[in-house]
């Protein structure tokens, strides 16, 4: 790229932390590479008077639309530029304000009252681009407080099937859905861990009756990212037939649009334990356990289907829990035998009257999810029948279910 004068075309002035923070927003959206050639590495800015907008189709099923203000004089205008080219050049500028505008199919930015500016060329023709689509926020809508919805797509997003490339598309997508106590429920689950989190203070419905509204883990993290700057955000159904269904997650100055399928989500209320009947309990803090497990991991990952180990309480001091697990024997003479490693950590209470087994990275997510405390209850006493059915987990607004491995 060479410089250029700037005059008259680049009169439009945007503050440059707020073009910097609305690009970092994009990241997640735009393709870097993929079938959809025409839109990996693209976005559309539109020159407009006091406002830029900027639009990524993403993949079709995925976009984003944000505004920024502008300042002074501004000749309307829209280009599509290479998103990596723009954000590189974004980022190196110090000045608290650049200037924009669009000449001879070229982007014109401008670091504050400089006479230079950087040309970026247009990557593709406007008409060549989807245009963005209007979408009214007329519809059925529901109003969520944006820091606890943000919370709560963070805490479900890393246990969704969508995190890997197998499982059943509805498992693939974060369930939303309206809680008949009032609020909503967000729900996720890979077919061993299941999260729940309680967001409440809502108004309206997710229009449950049109099929279930879902996120992937991809989506949830980029919405949650732009949810915890909001009071509040706006979720409206769009469209809905047999084909699919469209919903917009509408913040105070950009709007994300999500396509899926129309399928059914698994009745998870059908695997909850009643609470009633779990007679071991176990109760942690998570800091101290979660480092506990950084070091043991590199212990544990790749022997005995990573099997984390939570000993009864008779094994441990009173106001104290023991976790460890197996790790192939250091001692070359003796192969084949493996050496117990133990840690004892505080534990606010704990019932346990068997030990149980879980996937380290599994139990490691949940606790994560759980923030800083959390009670683990198992559903059954009988050490033969307990690591049949889940151990349910619970931390204020947030529940989760995970499956044990096996009985040490």
């Amino acid at each position: 790229m060479s410089a250029l004068t700037c005059e008259p075309a680049t009169k439009a002035e945007v503050a440059t932390p707020s073009l910097k923070r609305a690009l970092d927003r994009f990241k997640p959206v735009v393709l870097k590479n993929g079938h959809y050639r025409l839109l990996a590495d693209k976005i559309m800015l539109a020159l407009t008077p006091g406002r830029l907008d900027l639009w990524s189709a993403g993949d079709l099923g995925c976009d984003l639309r944000m505004e920024i203000p502008l300042a002074g004089k501004v000749d309307d205008g829209r280009i599509v530029v290479s998103f990596r080219q723009l954000l590189k050049l974004v980022t190196i500028i110090r000045e608290p304000f650049l200037r924009l505008g669009i000449d001879d199919g070229r982007l014109l930015v401008v670091p504050g009252d400089r006479p230079l500016g950087m040309p970026l060329p247009a990557a593709c023709e406007g008409d060549d681009y989807p245009a963005p689509p209007e979408v009214s926020q007329s519809r059925e809508t529901l109003v969520l407080p944006g820091k606890l919805f943000a919370e709560a797509l963070s805490r479900v997003a890393p246990l969704s099937a969508g995190n890997s490339s197998s499982g059943d598309y509805a498992l693939t997508r974060i369930l939303l859905e309206d809680e008949p106590a009032g609020g909503v429920n967000l729900t996720a689950s890979d077919g061993a861990r299941l999260g729940i989190a309680h967001v409440a203070g809502g108004q309206g419905t997710a229009g449950g009756g049109k099929g279930f509204f879902g996120f992937t883990p991809r989506e949830a993290k980029m919405i949650a990212r732009l949810a915890e700057e909001e009071e509040s955000v706006r979720i409206a159904c769009l469209d809905c037939d047999k084909d699919g269904r469209t919903d917009a997650v509408f913040g105070r100055n950009w709007r994300v649009r999500i396509k899926h399928e129309i399928c059914q989500w698994p009745d998870w209320r059908f695997v909850m334990p009643d609470l009633n009947a779990c007679g071991q309990a176990l109760e942690m803090e998570t800091a101290p356990l979660l480092s506990a497990l950084a070091e043991m991991r590199p212990l544990l990952e790749g022997n005995e289907s990573n099997g984390l180990m939570i000993h009864p309480a008779g094994q441990a001091a009173e106001g104290q829990a023991t976790i460890g697990g197996y790790m192939p024997c250091r001692d070359d003479d003796k192969p084949g035998r493996r050496d117990l490693y133990r840690v004892s950590l505080p534990a606010g209470r704990n019932t346990l009257a068997v030990a149980i087994r879980f996937d380290v990275n599994q139990f490691e997510s949940i606790v994560k999810a759980a923030g800083k405390s959390f009670v683990m209850r198992l559903s059954s006493d009988d050490a033969g029948t307990c690591y049949k059915s889940p151990a349910h987990f619970t931390s204020g607004s947030f529940q989760a279910l995970l499956m044990p491995l096996v009985i040490a």
